[in-house]
């Protein structure tokens, strides 16, 4: 490619005592039960993060500047090389009036404000992991993104998550429709972008977007997926050959395995309050094994110190039970489940 591309990836440190105030002064106790803004949703990954950036120094490695999204200077781990890396606070980006904002919805639609980030850029969120070494090409042509989208038959009604409203919401307004089912929506995947489309979707959406605000998650809001649409509208889009794997605190130590070794990205999905999946043993040794050593984003890092990028993998059609990976070995029995229902991930993974 004759294009550099830059990364974008937010995060929320929630033992971050500055943030635990801000956080305590807006939300009324009363929204902490709901599955938006539950203990999950904002609950760090301590030094799970690392691996984050060791995935992405060994398998993107590249990546132009690395743009880390932080609400305040003291969300930034003191593990990171801040030489390295961009740290951009949310009033850099977002207009003041939306400040402070707890909603991940809210941030992403400001992204092509984010002071000189490239044309072609990924996004991801800070559970996502590149699992296998990746080229440009997978995720841009000289023209066009690469991603999948998918027809979802969910109704927004019959769940207790915002999130199939706000697929909803972004399908009705890039399509004109109103409560369409079926309608498109994203996986949980690292998400290529043009910015200059991206700004051009705000321009023709802006007020929708504006209306559709929140300082929390809500059932009205819209997502960074709005964009892609737009691309995929504007045939912009070609389907990505990349396989994509998905854990949450469903997924036992068997399916644990068996995702991490046989997918090309990974999102580890934080989803109940009683289980902190990022504790799993073997989730913690597969990536203590494959990714020792810190990235050129951490201190203490020696180049001579590599850790070794897997192949792609080849894009062979996957038996259904392959994709499920929902094995309740380290459920609860009595728990109080605050994420999306157990079908979805059933359905579509």
């Amino acid at each position: 490619m004759k294009f550099k591309v830059d990364l974008v990836i937010p995060y929320v440190d929630s033992s971050d005592e500055n943030w635990i105030k801000l956080y305590n002064k807006y939300n009324p106790s009363k929204l902490k039960k709901e599955d938006s803004n539950a203990l999950n949703r904002f609950r760090g990954q301590d030094n799970f993060l690392r691996y984050l950036f060791r995935s992405i120094d060994t398998n993107l490695s590249w990546i132009n500047n690395l743009f880390f999204i932080v609400q305040s200077y003291s969300q930034v781990p003191d593990w990171l090389d801040q030489t390295k890396i961009k740290v951009i606070l949310h009033e850099q980006f977002i207009p003041r009036r939306f400040l402070p904002t707890f909603n991940s919805g809210t941030i992403e639609l400001f992204l092509h404000n984010i002071k000189d980030l490239e044309e072609h850029f990924i996004y991801i969120n800070d559970d996502f992991y590149a699992l296998s070494c990746l080229q440009p090409t997978d995720f841009f042509t000289e023209s066009k993104v690469k991603f999948n989208v998918k027809s979802s038959n969910q109704d927004p009604k019959t769940t207790k998550s915002n999130f199939f409203q706000m697929c909803q919401n972004n399908n009705d307004l890039i399509f004109n429709k109103k409560n369409s089912i079926p309608y498109l929506r994203l996986g949980h995947e690292f998400r290529p972008y043009l910015k200059s489309k991206w700004a051009e979707c705000y321009n023709n959406y802006e007020k929708d977007i504006l209306d559709s605000l929140s300082q929390f998650r809500e059932s009205k809001n819209l997502t960074c997926y709005l964009y892609s649409l737009y691309l995929y509208k504007i045939n912009l889009q070609e389907n990505s050959n990349l396989l994509v794997g998905y854990l949450s605190s469903y997924s036992g130590d068997i399916s644990i395995n068996r995702v991490l070794n046989n997918f090309d990205t990974i999102c580890i999905n934080d989803t109940d309050s009683s289980i902190d999946i990022y504790k799993n043993k073997v989730l913690n040794k597969w990536f203590h094994e494959n990714f020792p050593y810190c990235s050129k984003y951490e201190k203490g890092y020696n180049p001579k110190l590599k850790n070794k990028p897997k192949s792609k993998h080849k894009n062979k059609l996957l038996n259904s039970s392959t994709h499920v990976v929902t094995i309740k070995t380290i459920l609860k029995s009595n728990y109080e489940f605050t994420g999306l229902p157990e079908e979805y991930w059933k359905d579509n993974f």
